[in-house]
Formats: C-alpha cells, structure tokens, sequence
C-alpha cells in the first residue's frame, strides 16, 4: 500500500468503526463524513478496498466490503486506471487472504456487483481466469468463493461466459463430486445460475450432471440439515420453471426422489411441501411427458391426497374465520389440496380422474377417520 493509499486508509478507518456506533449522533457524524469522502472517488475506493482486505479490525473489514459494493458501481466510472487496478488487485486477493467465512461472503458479492458491472466492457479481464484459477484451489473456501462468484455474475454477463460453458460443465462436475459439502452446495447454485440464463441447446450439454445435482438434495437429508435441502430443492424448481425440457431424459430418476422427500412424514412441512411443489410444477411444465411415464400420475396423487388428512382436530381449526386466511400458516393440508387442483388442470381428467376415484370412495368410506371423510369430500 503506497503512502496516499495508507493515508486514506488511516482517515477512513476511524469512519467506519464510529458507523457501528450505537450513539444517534455519532452515526449521524459518520454518515456525513463518509458522504463527504465519497466525493473524491478515487481516495474513498481506495481506502475502502485496503480496509476491506487488510484492516485487523474483523468488523472494519465487513463494513468496508459492503460500503465498498454500495459505492462501486456509482463511483468507478471515475477512478483512474490505477486506482481501479488496485482495488480489482486488492479484491481478488482478499478472499484467498480473509479468514472469517462472512467477511469472505461480502467480498465475494463486491466483486459480483462490481464484475457485473465492469466485465461486459473489457474492465476486469483477469476476474474469470482468476475464477477458474482458484476453482481448482486445495483450499475448499477458495472452491467455494469461485462458485459463489460465479452464481452471482451468470445474469449479468451470460454472453462473455458462452465461450467458457465446456470449461463451466467440467469445473461443475468437480465440484458437485467435490469432498466439502459447502463446495457442493455452491456448485449446485452456480449450475443452477447458469442454467437459467444459458440458452436451451446449451443447457442440454448440462444434463449429464442431473444425477450429481441430486447429491446436495440427499446428502442434506442424510444429515439431517432440512433447511440446505429446502434451499437444494427451490433451486431444482427453478430450473423446472425455466428450462423443463432440461429434466426430460432424467423424469424418473427425479420424480422417484421427490416422490420420496413428500411422502416421508418425519420430515419437516415444508421440505415436504417442496418435494411436491417439484412434482406439480413438472406436471405442468412437461405434462405430455408425465402422463407418458409410468405411474406418475399414480403416485403423485396419493401422496397430495395423503397430505390432505394431516389435520388436527383442534377447536381452532374450527373456529378459524375465513379472515384469518392471510396469517394462516400454509399447511400440508392446502398444499395438498391445492396440488390435486393443479394436477387435474395439467394432465386433464382423463389421467388423472381414474386415480382419483380409486381413491376417494375409500376415504369416504373410512368411519373411524373423519380427516379421510374431510378430504375425501373435498378432493
């Protein structure tokens, strides 16, 4: 660090630990000085990216990361050229050097925003080797921030990244095999990303990784961490939403697992609410292909009818005013309720009206069980 860019460091430094100040009035002094700061952009970025990377202070370092990504974008067009390459230099550097997994993450998105702004014009040529460089680090947190890079930059500059997706669909396939389970997790989300913004001939040259991209999904449950497998299974849904004709040759092998998550009822709710959010969204999406595969229709619709009976009969329930529906906690019940309707409207009566029928005579039917009565009257 040269002597101005210590120098700027030293008064922005003070700045920053006064704006975590509980004291109204010394926040307030801060934020007009930072304001004040920022009206000589070279010297704020400057000091804001060696804090960022080498202050000692672990909460300076957060504070100047997220600063730092506030400001970027607006000030960088004014910058001179080595100022710029310093901070891009500083940066870069900073997350093979940070310690603190948070810290990390906040440098990770200031490269983001300010890779999506500058890399579409030639502004960061060494951000992507650097990615892929460090992509194949012995470090898994230098694995991770690569990925996590990449799921964050994907929509901004998905044209500049064409020339890489052979290059993509290797370093994805490493790293969703990859021994650290934070590692998989981000490949899974950088594959996503790209798959949501890759046109639909390219995506077809991701499928072979669909049988890995279930491994966060099962390893999660595995290991009993149901909120990573809630976040695994949004994500395969939005690639469902935008690309589902990805999932065509693979149906059976992802419907049997999801088929599995919303039928295990020593699973929490809302992982299994997922698990038939998938089903129904492929329905819908790729309903021909569903009414084609064998048992499809079969086995989604008594798993939502199954969910319909998970009432209790609780003198709340009862008293429940049709007012209350907004605060209502949803509930297996009305996602079960509501995937049947979804289902008959997708596939049409003609699919799936034989299964059901099969079905709601025997809940109609069962004496001792006024939730089958309930639902069987309703489905």
């Amino acid at each position: 660090m040269g002597d101005l860019s210590a120098q700027a460091a030293a008064a922005m430094e003070p700045i920053l630990r006064q704006l975590q100040s509980p004291d109204n009035t010394l926040r307030n002094e801060a934020e007009m000085a930072f304001n004040a700061a920022k009206q000589q952009p070279g010297p704020c970025l400057d000091a804001l990216s060696a804090l960022a990377t080498s202050s000692q202070d672990e909460i300076v370092r957060a504070a100047a990361a997220v600063l730092l990504r506030r400001t970027a974008t607006d000030l960088w067009d004014r910058l001179n050229e080595p100022t710029k390459i310093a901070v891009k230099q500083r940066l870069l550097a900073g997350i093979r050097q940070e310690p603190i997994a948070a810290n990390r993450k906040k440098l990770c998105d200031t490269i983001s925003v300010l890779g999506a702004g500058v890399v579409a014009r030639g502004g960061w040529p060494e951000l992507l080797p650097f990615l892929f460089e460090i992509s194949k680090s012995p470090s898994a947190d230098e694995r991770e921030s690569a990925l996590y890079i990449f799921a964050q930059l994907t929509g901004y500059i998905s044209t500049e990244l064409e020339p890489y997706l052979s290059t993509l669909h290797g370093m994805f396939r490493t790293a969703l095999s990859d021994s650290e389970q934070i590692v998989r997790a981000a490949a899974l989300k950088a594959t996503v990303s790209v798959l949501n913004h890759a046109e639909s001939a390219k995506c077809a040259e991701f499928e072979d990784l669909i049988p890995l991209m279930l491994h966060p999904l099962s390893e999660s449950l595995n290991a009993g961490d149901e909120d990573l497998a809630r976040k695994s299974i949004e994500m395969l849904i939005e690639v469902m939403e935008t690309e589902p004709r990805f999932w065509r040759n693979h149906l059976p092998q992802v419907t049997s697992a999801m088929l599995t998550v919303a039928s295990t009822t020593t699973l929490e709710e809302g992982t299994r609410q997922l698990g038939l959010e998938f089903l129904v969204s492929t329905a819908e999406k790729l309903p021909t292909a569903c009414r084609k595969m064998a048992n499809f229709v079969q086995s989604v619709i008594p798993v939502a009818m199954a969910m319909m009976l998970e009432l209790q009969d609780e003198q709340e329930w009862y008293a429940k005013d049709d007012d209350d529906d907004d605060t209502m906690e949803y509930t297996n019940f009305d996602a079960g309720q509501e995937s049947l309707d979804r289902l008959a409207i997708a596939l049409g009566g003609k699919a799936v009206l034989p299964v059901a029928f099969g079905i709601i005579p025997q809940f109609l039917d069962n004496a001792s069980s006024w939730e089958h009565r309930h639902a069987g009257l309703l489905a």
